[in-house]
């Protein structure tokens, strides 16, 4: 049985120090039992977190590690499309563009890399780009590191 889709509008503030982000709505992508294989948190504020079984945390939350209660969400469905549209365009991760996703990690450089060496930043983009291989994401440009 495939995966199924939901979106649903929280109506609640998160009650921590991130409360200013305002309502969301989320997106999940669950297994048919119910196991949550992808997030989408888009909050008022525009602030998008996602996360899946490859990136299930972060600074500001993770994956829900319950199974949804699929008979609370049967009237929140929505179309696989739907949910693949707002992952590809509003997660941070994927861009597929390397040089954008460096102006995300210039913002937040900690949140991405252990520390600021070369070597670090080296090792992310090898794994970037083998995330973007193993997901099927093409880039659009591609670095050409001799002129590094």
């Amino acid at each position: 049985m495939p995966s199924q889709y939901y979106k649903r509008f929280w109506n609640e503030l998160r009650g921590d120090m991130y409360t200013g982000w305002g309502k969301s709505w989320w997106y999940f992508e669950t297994a048919p039992v119910g196991t949550i294989l992808k997030q989408i948190e888009e909050y008022e504020n525009g602030i998008v977190q996602c996360y899946d079984l490859i990136t299930p945390e972060n600074s500001y939350g993770g994956l829900g590690k319950l199974p949804l209660p699929l008979d609370e969400f049967r009237e929140y469905g929505i179309y696989k499309e739907d949910f693949d549209s707002v992952w590809n365009t509003r997660n941070p991760i994927l861009k597929n563009d390397l040089y954008k996703h460096f102006d995300t990690i210039r913002k937040r450089p900690a949140l991405f890399l252990s520390g600021l060496s070369i070597s670090k930043l080296d090792s992310y983009i090898n794994g970037y780009q083998a995330a973007c291989s193993f997901k099927g994401i093409e880039e659009k440009l591609k670095p050409r590191w001799h002129l590094f």
